[in-house]
Parts: structure tokens; sequence; C-alpha cells
């Protein structure tokens, strides 16, 4: 769903897990909705794992980008 990113990597393989790290605020919780939505959307099944986001965190956050509006 991601062109430039799919090129690179490939895309995501159905029936694998993949691991998105990199330092703190990089962007990879806002990276990983993204991901989950559009593979969510495409009616694949999707289990999110975060170590460092509390589930509420990540149901606000996916909340406020499908709205459009400020987390804050």
């Amino acid at each position: 769903g991601f062109a430039a990113l799919d090129e690179r990597i490939g895309g995501l393989e159905p029936g694998t897990v993949t691991l998105l790290a990199a330092k703190p605020n990089i962007g990879k919780t806002t990276l990983a909705n993204q991901w989950a939505y559009r593979v969510a959307a495409e009616g694949a099944p999707v289990l999110y794992v975060s170590f460092e986001n509390p589930p509420a965190d990540l149901v606000r956050k996916q909340l406020t980008r499908l709205a459009g509006v400020n987390a804050t």
C-alpha cells in the first residue's frame, strides 16, 4: 500500500511476522498504524503488538488519524 516503501522492501508477505524497530520518536507507531489500517482494509487479519504503547493510546492515535484531527 506504500509504493516507495514496497519497492524498497518488497512489500509485506502474507503469513509472516514483521518487526518494525527504530530510534524513539522516529514515526514507528504512525507507520505501523497506517500499515495495519491498509492491510485490514484489504480484508487481511492484523495482530498489532506494542511494547511501548498501551492499547488505549494506540486506539486514540488510530481514531485521530482517521478523523484527521490532532491527537493533542
